[in-house]
């Protein structure tokens, strides 16, 4: 039963509608790759030291998150690819213990805890379930903040390209001002840096949601799914007929 929406859920059925009924209706959801479960730890790692400042304890975080994020990868059926604790551990300090990249984290601030992973949520007329999310880190500031972990440089239009941040601002409903933390991870010096988005309407959201709910409630219930898409390499052409 589907009792809600996500940024998630409605990007995967505007890529993909079969990939979307798969996912959230069958509830066979793609398997996360050592790419996306370094993602996790590095998230989970800034996380906890943006809040305890404690940045002695790096190496500790960093290989408590590895075993928990790469067992939850397991059981979504990355068991079949290598991932290593000692491996994952070892890369994330590589990057992590940067005297650049531990400055920006620093000053980074935070209320209190409840601050990270921060729950939001909102409604949109016309759709009888709630749109939630999970706010990165919701600084200080107000201003909400994303943890990207990526193998090339961001810049200013990569990110005022994202329309994740879109639905946070639309559920905050405070400011159009949203902060990326983009950790480069595939080079010899890692870097990392905060890029500074200003969005004009956030509210455009609004009919993209109801529009994608319109679509999905036609195969909510349904035995069959809608068709593959033209994308050989989508997840949709992965799972076997059903």
């Amino acid at each position: 039963m589907i009792d809600h929406l996500s940024y998630s859920s409605i990007s995967t059925w505007q890529h993909c509608p079969r990939a979307w009924w798969v996912g959230y209706v069958m509830g066979i959801r793609e398997p996360s790759s050592p790419a996306q479960v370094l993602g996790t730890i590095v998230h989970k790692v800034i996380e906890d030291i943006v809040v305890t400042k404690n940045f002695g304890e790096i190496e500790r975080i960093a290989r408590e998150s590895a075993v928990e994020s790469i067992a939850d990868a397991v059981k979504t059926g990355t068991a079949s690819v290598s991932v290593d604790v000692d491996d994952m551990v070892h890369t994330v300090l590589d990057i992590l213990n940067d005297p650049c990249i531990i400055s920006i984290i620093e000053d980074i601030e935070v209320n209190d805890g409840s601050d990270i992973e921060r729950r939001v949520s909102f409604n949109v007329e016309g759709v009888p379930i709630p749109v939630i999310g999970f706010i990165d880190i919701l600084q200080s500031s107000g201003v909400p903040l994303d943890i990207k972990t990526s193998a090339f440089d961001w810049d200013d239009g990569r990110a005022a390209n994202e329309t994740q941040p879109l639905y946070y601002l639309r559920a905050l409903n405070n400011g159009n001002e949203f902060h990326h933390l983009v950790i480069v991870k595939n080079t010899i010096i890692p870097r990392a840096y905060v890029i500074r988005t200003f969005y004009d309407d956030y509210r455009q959201v609004d009919v993209n949601i109801k529009t994608a709910w319109e679509g999905m409630t036609k195969f909510i219930n349904a035995t069959s799914g809608p068709p593959h898409c033209e994308n050989l390499r989508c997840w949709c052409h992965r799972v076997k007929e059903m």
